[in-house]
């Protein structure tokens, strides 16, 4: 890789839920370059495995630019479907 390359690699600054509405990711990012793809995995806090994989497919450009953006998830992540589930209130 040259120096060049190893500048125009992302850096996420945050990945967390959308307040108010949970089921949704929002990724924030920055490159010196376009950033053409965004891959998130989830994790078990409890397991720490792998238990999805959230593809470029399943993101837009919220706001800012592809060099320093915000990235959110199309449709709200449903936790049921990678194995969560909400304990007793």
């Amino acid at each position: 890789m040259t120096a060049a390359q190893a500048a125009d690699q992302p850096e996420v600054t945050y990945a967390a839920s959308v307040s108010g509405d949970l089921g949704v990711l929002q990724i924030n990012a920055r490159s010196g370059a376009d950033i053409r793809s965004i891959t998130a995995h989830l994790v078990s806090y409890t397991s720490q495995t792998e238990v999805a994989k959230v593809g470029t497919e399943d993101f837009r450009l919220f706001s800012g630019t592809r060099q320093d953006g915000v990235w959110r998830t199309k449709e709200p992540l449903k936790l049921p479907e990678f194995g969560h589930r909400p304990g007793p209130p």
